[in-house]
């Protein structure tokens, strides 16, 4: 009885606290709006807002060209007069909540990714931030928004509208309406949309059913000649993640890589020779949602990126000189700007000194695997062109944008991007990687290029003596290599080239690129690969004529026949007579012959009864 009693006393508390923040709420809207500035246009740098009015009635909005170092770098470059101390935020515009509302005011920070970090996939409303104002890189066509608190406990509120209940007076709260419901108010801001969802893509989703099958078939790693290969095990993986689906899988591939030791990326002592090897399980295990700080080895956990800033060299480079290109270089970059501590400058500036510069060189804009012009890869430049978007490098004008534009230089009449003078669907994944979110047409004639790589059902159909239904999916390295299996199936020795090339050529489909790729939100199961064959006509036999049970008489032809010439037959030895086709011989000789016939078998006749 006294347990019910405290339920329902609890239960009127509730309904109290919801009645009483409706209330706020209704009043709340019953304000007028106060929207002043607004938003970055596409490409132009980040969006930044301040809400100095707890209930969305006093927004400014502005606009940081460019994308300029860290969240508070992005707020004071816009013209917010911003007054912090080690990362946390004092005073906005002369606004410092402690001293408006007591100790407890507070400054709430919310940002347009999904993470609620400076490093995320886009999304179209506003998250609580997962980091602090002193973040970044920050990059463009992000968005920021500062809003003022009473209390932590109203933030936290405004966040999960469920806390009111966990509160002890909810009624202090006057941060209603919720940031969400603010939002149609902030016309001004338009966030980035959403990425394009490529999980109803049938393309896609074969890929990477077939790459999921492969291995789960390997005992989840990929092989090459029998043995581990880590690297491609990574370029599978990261495939799989770009599709967001088969999420069992790459959390089996994930920690067998999370278990590999020293197998791939060596002792920390070798870390200036292996920190490419490094940098790409780093950002592996980071899409994959492992902490690569933490990496588990046989003396204890091990910090891949501690190992990474380690062997940063004074001129921006990595490790030993030998192992330095532009590609790995690049790579490190990216999974540098996914971290709070960001790319450092003396590496951001080491690559942009890799770029052909020279405006009459044909190679203008490209990276290659050496410095400078006439070594341009479309690989690299792809890797390149994400690693300058990831630490704000943007602009009509600016080293990207070569970059971009060289990049579309190297697409052909097939939709295909070149390397090394012909098109084939590693470099066409990569490049699209670096240029979906400013050459959607490039990027749609991509995907239908790498979609004509792939053996689909109708392939198979089409070739039921050489591909099988479990070959759908499986992209080709070109077109040489699709006629190939055609005409001889992936049981023929192809298998591993195609393997290789479908876990690149599935990044040209629309996921998001190495600085977003996350396989948070990933489902579980594999994409089913349906594809219903005919079945086999059966064999028709032979007709066969039944015996006529009365004589049958033909009909004399109307048209004579034309006899056909005779065929000399074989010599017969006739006791000294030579006789040839039997054509041949008189009509009085075979009345003789049949004539004989009839007396010998008379004379036989006979004797079998006289016997």
């Amino acid at each position: 009885m006294r347990r019910k009693s405290i339920s329902t006393v609890r239960f009127l508390i509730a309904i109290s606290f919801f009645l009483t923040s409706l209330t706020a709420v209704q009043m709340s809207w019953a304000a007028e709006p106060s929207i002043t500035g607004e938003g970055c246009s596409h490409g132009v740098g980040v969006t930044v807002a301040v809400d100095y009015s707890l209930n969305g009635t006093n927004v400014d909005i502005r606009c940081a060209i460019g994308a300029p170092g860290t969240i508070i770098d992005a707020f004071k470059a816009a013209g917010f007069e911003v007054h912090d101390s080690s990362g946390w935020i004092l005073d906005i515009d002369g606004l410092d909540p402690t001293a408006e509302y007591g100790w407890e005011g507070f400054w709430g920070l919310y940002t347009s990714t999904v993470s609620g970090s400076n490093v995320g996939n886009p999304s179209d409303v506003w998250t609580f931030a997962q980091v602090g104002a002193g973040s970044g890189p920050v990059s463009t066509d992000q968005a920021y928004m500062f809003r003022v608190f009473e209390t932590w406990d109203c933030m936290l509120a405004d966040y999960d509208p469920q806390w009111l209940y966990e509160m002890d007076d909810p009624s202090i709260c006057t941060t209603t309406p919720t940031l969400q419901e603010v939002l149609p108010w902030l016309g001004n801001i338009t966030l980035p949309p959403s990425p394009t969802q490529v999980l109803a893509d049938p393309d896609a989703q074969a890929a990477a059913a077939w790459l999921a099958a492969q291995l789960a078939a390997q005992d989840d790693v990929a092989l090459t000649n029998g043995a581990t290969d880590w690297g491609l095990t990574i370029d599978a993986l990261l495939g799989l993640i770009s599709v967001k689906v088969a999420g069992d899988q790459i959390n089996a591939t994930a920690e067998k890589l999370y278990a590999s030791g020293t197998a791939y990326i060596g002792t920390q002592a070798e870390s200036p020779m292996k920190w490419p090897a490094i940098a790409k399980m780093t950002l592996a295990l980071q899409a994959a949602g492992l902490d690569p700080m933490a990496f588990p080895t046989s003396s204890g956990t091990r910090n891949l990126l501690f190992d990474l800033r380690s062997v940063l060299n004074a001129d921006g480079s990595f490790g030993d000189p030998a192992t330095s290109s532009a590609f790995s270089h690049a790579l490190a970059m990216i999974v540098l700007a996914r971290t709070d501590g960001g790319v450092p400058a003396s590496a951001l500036a080491w690559l942009t000194q890799q770029q052909c510069t020279t405006a009459a060189a044909a190679d203008y804009g490209s990276f290659g695997w050496v410095g400078g012009c006439g070594g341009a890869d479309t690989d690299v430049t792809s890797l390149a062109a994400q690693a300058l978007a990831a630490t704000g490098v943007t602009g009509t004008d600016s080293p990207l944008a070569w970059a971009q534009e060289w990049l579309l230089t190297q697409q052909d009449d097939s939709g295909g991007f070149l390397s090394w003078g012909t098109p084939n669907a590693n470099a066409t994944g990569l490049a699209v990687l670096a240029l979906q979110d400013t050459s959607p047409a490039a990027s749609t004639l991509a995907a239908q290029y790498i979609g004509g790589l792939q053996i689909t059902c109708e392939r198979v159909k089409d070739s039921t003596d050489t591909l099988e239904v479990v070959d759908i999916g499986a992209i080709a390295y070109d077109q040489v290599g699709f006629e190939g299996a055609v005409e001889l199936g992936l049981g023929s020795g192809l298998g591993e080239q195609f393997f290789r090339a479908t876990s690149q050529a599935i990044l040209g489909f629309g996921g998001a690129n190495f600085v977003y790729m996350s396989s948070e939100g990933a489902t579980a199961d594999v994409p089913a690969r349906v594809c219903e064959l005919p079945e086999a006509p059966m064999p028709t036999p032979e007709p066969t004529t039944p015996e006529p049970t009365t004589p049958v008489q033909t009909p004399a032809p109307t048209v004579e026949p034309t006899t056909p010439a005779p065929t000399p037959g074989p010599v017969v030895d006739t006791g000294g007579t030579t006789l040839s086709n039997p054509a041949q011989t008189p009509a009085a000789l075979i009345c003789i012959g049949f004539l004989l016939l009839i007396v010998v078998a008379g004379l036989q006749r006979k004797a079998g009864k006289v016997k």
